[in-house]
C-alpha cells in the first residue's frame, strides 16, 4: 500500500481578533503562537508514530507540496484543558474530515512523579492521528497512488502549467465541492516528470532540514512551558472553585430567601416570635447572596 507524504502546517493559534475578548478569555498572544509551533511538531511526531504515513513534514503554510495536509487549530489550551480542531484535505482538494479533539488533563498529572517529563496533551495528539490513519482504509491502492501522481503533477504546474495542465480536470461530487482529477497519466518515461521529481527532492530537502528547528523550538519551550501547564491548570482549577462555591452560597441564600417569604405567609397570623424567626433567616439569605 502507497504511503502518502504528510504536510502539517504551523497550527492558527486560534487568537481573536479583538485583544479585549483574548484577555477575557485568558490568551496570551506570544504564548499561543508558540504552541501553534509546538502542537504541528506534536501532530507530526503522532503521525509519525503510527508507521502508516510516508514522509511526515511541518511546514510554516500549506505552500509546501503534499500528498495529504494536516490542518490545525486551536481552540483551548489552559493547561487543565485542550482542544485542536483537526481538517484534513488532500491534493485533489477532497476535504477527509474536519473534527475537535479534547482532553481534559487529570487533576493529579503534575503532581504525580512518574509524569515527570511528559506532556499531559499527548493524547490529543495521538487520537487525533488514529483517526487520520483509519481514514485511510477507505482507499485502495490504486487511489493513494494516483493521489501521489497529482501531487507531482500539481507540482510541475506549478512551475509549467501549459504542460502539465493536460493531465488534471476538474469535478465536482454528488454535494457540488469541486475536486481535482487525473484526466490522463503522463509516462513514467516523460522528460518532464522525471526533471519535476527531480525537482521535487530538492523541494522536500529544503522542508526535511526546517524540521530540526521545529524540534529544537518544541524542546527549549517544553521545561517552561510545562511549569506554565501546572501553574495555569492550577489557576483555572482554583478559579472554578471559587465560582462553584459561590453559586453554591447563592443557590442557599436564594433557597433561604424564598423558604422565609413561605414561612411568613404561612405564619401571617401566628406570634411575632415565629415572624421574626422567618425574617432572620431571611436577611441570613440576603447576605449570602451579597458575599
Amino acid at each position: 500500500m502507497p504511503k502518502l507524504d504528510i504536510i502539517v502546517p504551523v497550527f492558527d493559534p486560534g487568537i481573536p481578533e479583538d485583544s479585549g475578548r483574548a484577555k477575557k478569555d485568558g490568551i496570551w498572544p506570544e504564548l499561543r503562537r508558540a504552541e501553534a509551533n509546538r502542537f504541528a511538531y506534536k501532530m507530526k511526531v503522532a503521525l509519525e508514530d503510527l508507521g502508516v504515513f510516508g514522509a511526515v513534514r511541518v511546514a510554516p503554510d500549506s505552500s509546501a507540496t503534499g500528498d495529504l495536509y494536516v490542518v490545525g487549530k486551536i481552540l483551548e489550551s489552559n493547561g487543565a484543558e485542550v482542544e485542536i480542531e483537526i481538517q484534513v484535505v488532500d491534493i485533489s482538494e477532497k476535504e477527509w474530515f474536519t473534527k475537535s479533539f479534547d482532553l481534559d488533563v487529570s487533576e493529579g498529572f503534575y503532581d504525580n512523579a512518574r509524569n515527570k517529563g511528559l506532556d499531559p496533551y499527548d493524547p490529543v495528539f495521538e487520537e487525533a492521528a488514529i483517526y487520520v490513519a483509519e481514514r485511510l482504509n477507505g482507499f485502495d491502492g490504486k487511489e493513494l497512488e494516483n493521489l501521489q501522481m497529482l501531487t507531482d503533477i500539481r507540482f510541475g504546474a506549478s512551475f509549467s502549467e501549459e504542460v502539465f495542465a493536460q493531465y488534471i480536470k476538474v469535478e465536482k461530487n454528488f454535494w457540488g465541492s469541486k475536486n481535482l482529477v487525473l484526466a490522463s497519466m503522463p509516462s513514467s518515461d516523460d522528460p518532464m516528470i522525471r526533471r519535476v521529481k527531480a525537482i521535487r527532492v530538492r523541494d522536500q530537502l529544503f522542508t526535511d532540514r526546517m524540521q530540526s528547528h521545529y524540534v529544537e523550538f518544541s524542546l527549549k519551550m517544553g521545561d517552561s512551558y510545562s511549569i506554565w501547564q501546572s501553574s495555569s491548570s492550577f489557576e483555572v482549577r482554583a478559579e472554578r472553585a471559587a465560582q462553584r462555591k459561590a453559586f453554591g452560597q447563592a443557590l442557599v441564600g436564594v433557597l433561604l430567601v424564598a423558604g422565609a417569604v413561605s414561612a411568613a405567609n404561612n405564619n401571617r397570623n401566628n406570634n411575632s416570635g415565629t415572624t421574626a424567626a422567618a425574617v432572620a433567616a431571611g436577611v441570613g439569605g440576603i447576605t449570602m447572596l451579597t458575599e
